[in-house]
């Protein structure tokens, strides 16, 4: 296991905080919680795996950019946060369901998604720039996000991907 220093510990405090806000947030602001009250739980110890593997990149990140860059940007937060959560799964259902619902069968990837864009509008709204609204433009919001959720689901990607991907969001 990596050895983390004091700024890299903090940073993982901040981080399992805001995943654990993040699934809280989504099934209040969602209406999710009848339907997953006693259905999905959000697992630490895979949440504190998350974390550990995007601080391993993050630290990778900057050692081989030494010169160029001090912190990474927003989108590689949510690119690389997003990547975890999907390959690492930490939403995890109480038992064992024989069918689920769409909702259900795409719970870490809204997870994901709800943290990411979190992520991002913290940012920019520190820089005074308005956040991003899908609710503004719902017809090209749905089609992309059914779009990327397939993909969280189903495609193999990178955090670099998903990083561009989310920098694209700018257009909603």
């Amino acid at each position: 296991m990596v050895k983390f220093n004091p700024e890299e510990q903090e940073q993982a405090k901040e981080r399992i905080e805001a995943i654990f806000e993040s699934w809280a947030s989504l099934i209040e602001e969602h209406k999710l919680k009848s339907e997953f009250k006693n259905l999905a739980y959000l697992s630490p110890p895979l949440v504190s795996e998350i974390v550990h593997r995007y601080l391993g990149d993050v630290r990778r990140i900057k050692e081989f950019h030494r010169t160029e860059i001090e912190n990474i940007n927003e989108f590689k937060i949510a690119g690389y946060l997003t990547y975890w959560i999907c390959k690492i799964r930490p939403v995890q259902l109480k038992e064992q369901l024989r069918r689920l619902t769409r909702t259900q069968n795409l719970l870490n990837e809204l997870l994901a998604f709800h943290l990411s864009i979190g992520r991002i509008n913290l940012e920019r709204k520190e820089g005074s720039r308005p956040p991003i609204d899908f609710d503004k433009s719902k017809e090209n919001a749905s089609s992309f996000m059914n779009e990327l959720f397939y993909t969280l689901k189903y495609r193999t990607t990178s955090g670099d991907t998903l990083a561009q991907i989310y920098r694209y969001t700018d257009l909603f």
